[in-house]
């Protein structure tokens, strides 16, 4: 977010969430919210890569309840305001975890409104709007080479901390139960080209390999097509979906593995 307009005569933004009945999920939970929803604001200054928080406590929103909100002082120019919403059990109430490798489709899903004063969603957030001068030219015919070294593997981080990170060496997909994405290359100019196939190899190594369930490590090669998604959104093409990855080879020394402990090239 960004502030809107000229400073208030208060000085002042405010922000606030209300959480709204849950949806879907196997038996359906509207009746009974499992969760409520947790709000957390940081300003962030993209030339030191520093953030810090305005709003010191978590705002906590809960279904039929109303909207918690917090005000702090304008940001100055030149920060933006990140925010980051999590579920957690409600308070007080009884919380059973899923049993491992639950479907998602049997999960509800949370949704909630923001309510913003002097602030607007901030103008760098928007999705690209095409490929730009940089893009990778298509040729007429033949083989496309993308190069996918490790200084082009960009993690996208997450507020909520966690996600994909970049070792060094390689790349870390993150912690048990999440989902992340790593940006390869860059952009595509397709030029109206038709995609028939594509080849890469990779290997990997399995931390947490002591933690043996399904579902275990996997990842999906993906295309994004910014142009042909309804009404111009995305739409996104799934290339390769790789087998669950199981517990070797272990990164893990106390199972006999090493950090550098690779699988064969697949």
């Amino acid at each position: 977010l960004e502030a809107l307009g000229a400073p208030p005569a208060d000085g002042d933004c405010e922000i606030a969430i209300s959480a709204l009945p849950p949806s879907g999920g196997a038996p359906p939970h509207s009746l009974a919210p499992p969760c409520d929803l947790l709000l957390g604001v940081a300003e962030f200054d993209p030339a030191t890569r520093t953030r810090h928080t305005p709003v010191a406590e978590l705002l906590r929103a809960t279904v039929g309840g109303a909207a918690a909100s917090a005000r702090f002082p304008r940001p100055r120019p030149g920060l933006a305001c990140l925010v980051s919403v999590c579920a957690a059990p409600a308070e007080h109430a009884d919380f059973t975890p899923l049993p491992w490798g639950a479907s998602p489709a049997s999960v509800p899903s949370a949704s909630y409104r923001l309510h913003l004063r002097h602030l607007t969603p901030h103008h760098a957030t928007a999705a690209p709007s095409g490929p730009g001068p940089g893009a990778i030219a298509v040729p007429a015919d033949g083989v496309m080479p993308v190069a996918s070294g490790l200084p082009r593997l960009k993690p996208r981080p997450r507020l909520s901390g966690g996600g994909a990170s970049g070792t060094g060496v390689d790349v870390r997909s993150g912690n048990p139960g999440e989902v992340n994405i790593v940006d390869v290359a860059g952009y595509i100019a397709g030029q109206g080209r038709t995609l028939v196939g594509v080849s890469f190899a990779y290997r990997y190594v399995v931390g947490f390999s002591g933690n043996a369930g399904a579902p275990g490590p996997k990842f999906a090669l993906q295309l994004v097509d910014q142009a042909a998604g309804e009404g111009g959104g995305e739409s996104v093409h799934t290339l390769f979906q790789s087998p669950e990855a199981g517990c070797t080879p272990s990164w893990d020394r106390a199972t006999g593995g090493s950090p550098t402990n690779y699988s064969a090239p697949v």
